[in-house]
């Protein structure tokens, strides 16, 4: 497997597995009294799809290149997983299989 498709799966590995610790909408990232802060801060316990992407030590186009699949799984490019993300309606489970969808996307590319 290329070092690029590798590093992929990581960030969307990694992020899915923040997800799962804690979920939020409207905000990168969230501490444990609801505060907005970085998603690399020590205190965040809760991210957004965005933000779990952030701050694990990938570069920017590994990053876009983990959005592009996430904006596949969700099936709307054109606002995109962070539109997702922040619908009212949406779940954190439905959040977590857009990350499976993407996974196995990347996996297959």
């Amino acid at each position: 497997m290329e070092k690029s498709k590798s590093d992929v799966l990581k960030v969307l590995r990694l992020a899915r597995a923040r997800i799962v610790k804690g979920w939020t909408q409207n905000s990168e990232a969230k501490n444990s009294r609801g505060e907005d802060v970085r998603p690399g801060d020590k205190t965040a316990v809760k991210w957004c799809a965005l933000g779990a992407m952030m701050d694990l030590g990938f570069s920017q186009r590994i990053r876009a290149k983990a959005i592009i699949h996430l904006g596949l799984a969700c099936q709307d490019q054109a606002s995109g997983i962070m539109n997702f993300n922040d619908d009212v309606a949406k779940k954190k489970s439905q959040v977590l299989a857009v990350f499976d969808k993407a996974i196995r996307l990347a996996r297959a590319a």
